[in-house]
């Protein structure tokens, strides 16, 4: 059974910061046991170092350990694969402290560049770059 669907991270409710930023987002669902589960679409099938590694699930895991004061009880993907044939795939993983100071000094990497007003071209061109309001920048260069 699911807990809560959509579970909105906002500092208006949680009162979680970063570097004294908001942390907004959105958790697609917790159990009711404490698995938190990410809902995605995919066109390949996943592997199970891509979902070790993903950030957005890193943050969770935090946001999850901030806000209910105890570890998540596990962390699962549900990939709706766009194959010939669809498939739906479940990988679990989880994470640790290593896996925290890793997302914070990313995060710390990033505000200081923001900071120096140093934006980069995001060379893979994905999702969020036709919206960009730097995107003239980018396609100049």
């Amino acid at each position: 059974m699911v807990y809560g669907y959509k579970n909105r991270l906002s500092t208006r409710t949680t009162g979680l910061f970063i570097e004294s930023h908001d942390l907004v987002g959105k958790i697609d669902a917790i159990s009711e046991i404490g698995t938190i589960i990410e809902i995605k679409t995919a066109r390949a099938v996943p592997n199970q170092f891509e979902v070790d590694t993903n950030l957005q699930l890193t943050l969770y895991s935090w946001a999850y350990r901030m806000l209910y004061g105890q570890p998540e009880e596990k962390i699962m993907i549900i990939s709706l694969v766009k194959t010939k044939e669809p498939q739906v795939v479940c990988l679990k993983t989880s994470r640790g402290e290593a896996s925290y100071t890793r997302l914070f000094k990313l995060i710390e990497s990033v505000l200081k560049a923001i900071k120096q007003e140093l934006f980069y071209c995001n060379q893979l061109n994905i999702w969020g770059c036709r919206s960009c309001q730097y995107l003239a920048e980018c396609e100049s260069e």
